[in-house]
């Protein structure tokens, strides 16, 4: 897909058209021009700038944070146990790989430029796109599995099994560290600059990248949505059910019904934080005219907030679990907090097989003890 260092390449090629020093920085703000006696980039430009940089470490702090937190509870005991759990785990993993590389091109490019090179560059914006789809994907694995479980509650189980999320959150990896293999080939370091750029005259580019877009953006967002309508659509229909059942039914509905309410809103927030990135890719070149060096800006604005919401979409799970979920908070508060696990309901269990032989055996016992006539 498009990424943040894409847009940074493109201005970077207009702002040398408007200087004439060879060696401005992509960031100065104010630099000399032969039509005037100095240039001061837009402050749409100077915003985005501003807030990218630490708009990342923030994400990077709490987001990586709570994707860590999130791995720990989900692998304990109580809460490893569902299917759910490993795509929850994957997504962990991949939302973090994703917020430790755009961090660490920011890092690199304020802090660190001499860790700059070409395959320093090509790692980094890799996993940025390999990872974030990784987690996408997930995403839509959850929400399929969701579906099947509130449409086909009995035989859930035997479609969705924990050999099969193994098995598919595997294949999501290895199928998108595949897919993204193409930053080798097109991303290269400009060193003076302290940032990573796609080299825009390798003839495959252009191609790759529409179909990168479609399958980063387009395809997941569609995905997801269809998903999560189908799935409210039967939350409905199997609330009026839930009605007629009996208590020990009604709490099992209960668990599966917080499970559901925690995973549709992983799938709710990641369509509302990730479709603006896919409505700016889809339509960006009808809104900004990226010849004028003021558009543009206005351009890099709109990405720069649109990157910002694709990095808290992977930020925020942990955060929902708590909110949504609650069997992770209280798995939460025991863990970190050293709160006692809640009481569990007593519940009687009644055997009517063994009653009724018992029942048999009494009576056969008291005609025997009869005396004969």
């Amino acid at each position: 897909m498009d990424n943040f260092t894409q847009m940074m390449s493109n201005l970077s090629n207009i702002t040398d058209d408007l200087t004439t020093d060879p060696t401005l920085d992509l960031f100065t703000t104010v630099a000399p021009t032969p039509k005037r006696g100095k240039f001061i980039m837009p402050i749409t430009f100077r915003v985005a700038d501003e807030i990218y940089p630490y708009s990342t470490y923030v994400l990077f702090g709490f987001g990586g944070l709570g994707n860590v937190l999130s791995f720990i509870i989900l692998s304990r005991k109580s809460q490893s146990s569902s299917n759910s759990s490993v795509y929850l785990r994957a997504m962990a993993i991949a939302d973090f790989l994703t917020l430790w590389a755009y961090f660490m091109v920011t890092y690199t490019k304020y802090y660190a430029t001499h860790m700059q090179t070409d395959l320093y560059c090509q790692i980094v914006t890799w996993s940025q796109s390999a990872f974030q789809q990784m987690s996408s994907y997930l995403v839509i694995m959850i929400s399929l599995e969701r579906f099947a479980a509130v449409t086909f509650p009995l035989s859930v189980g035997r479609i969705f099994t924990r050999k099969v999320a193994i098995i598919s959150s595997v294949a999501i990896a290895i199928a998108f560290a595949a897919i993204n293999a193409p930053f080798f080939l097109f991303c290269e370091s400009r060193f003076n600059q302290a940032i990573c750029v796609l080299d825009y005259e390798h003839p495959l580019l252009e191609k790759w990248n529409k179909v990168d877009s479609a399958i980063a953006a387009y395809i997941p967002g569609i995905a997801i949505l269809v998903l999560n309508v189908l799935i409210i659509v039967q939350v409905k229909k199997a609330q009026k059910l839930q009605q007629q059942m009996k208590s020990d039914k009604k709490k099992g509905g209960e668990q599966s019904g917080q499970i559901t309410r925690m995973l549709l809103s992983i799938s709710i927030s990641y369509w509302i934080l990730t479709v603006p990135m896919a409505i700016y890719f889809a339509c960006n070149e009808y809104l900004f005219d990226f010849t004028d060096v003021y558009d543009y800006s206005d351009a890099y604005l709109t990405q720069t907030l649109c990157v910002i919401l694709l990095l808290l979409n992977n930020s925020i799970n942990f955060y929902l679990y708590c909110l949504t979920g609650k069997r992770f908070r209280e798995e939460f508060l025991m863990v970190f907090f050293c709160r006692k696990p809640p009481p569990k309901a007593l519940t009687t269990v009644t055997n009517t097989k063994s009653v009724s032989v018992s029942q048999i055996s009494v009576k056969a016992d008291d005609i025997k003890m009869q005396p004969a006539a």
